[in-house]
């Protein structure tokens, strides 16, 4: 009976709910970008969790500790579901980023567009996920929120 559970409500029991296919002990490398501004962060020592950190790829031995809490916050988000049919009206990026493993790398677009009741909904499209997803309200609200945090 547990093997066939999900099939009774695929659309949300079966729905990939990763934008990419790493965890953070997998990257190397991460490109936060909005219109203006592009900064590179490296992680380094990632085989060891105890003396691992995120810097500035122009500073790889300074730790960016701002820039670690932030990435703590991006790397949990999660979609709520795909979008069936046109692009919501009135949607803008708010910011893309790119992570890389090695030669694996995934690129993320962040957008923002209002919602039916005045509330900001945010949305991302990603080459892993390959359509637009609306994502967890309040998960991705602390990573746009708080993305000055990487960007200065």
């Amino acid at each position: 009976d547990a093997l066939f559970r999900p099939l009774l409500h695929p659309t949300t029991h079966l729905i990939e709910r990763r934008l990419f296919p790493m965890t953070e002990t997998d990257l190397t490398r991460v490109v936060v970008q909005t219109n203006s501004q592009e900064v590179a962060y490296v992680q380094r020592h990632k085989d060891d969790r105890a003396k691992a950190f995120w810097a500035l790829e122009s500073a790889p031995e300074e730790e960016a500790q701002e820039a670690s809490l932030w990435f703590g916050k991006l790397l949990r988000l999660r979609l709520k579901g795909y979008v069936t049919g046109d692009d919501p009206e009135g949607m803008e990026a708010v910011f893309s980023f790119m992570i890389a493993s090695g030669d694996q790398a995934t690129d993320v677009q962040i957008y923002r567009a209002t919602g039916e009741e005045g509330q900001d909904v945010l949305y991302a499209r990603s080459s892993f996920s390959r359509s637009l997803v609306e994502l967890t309200h309040s998960l991705a609200t602390d990573v746009v929120d708080d993305l000055d945090s990487v960007l200065n």
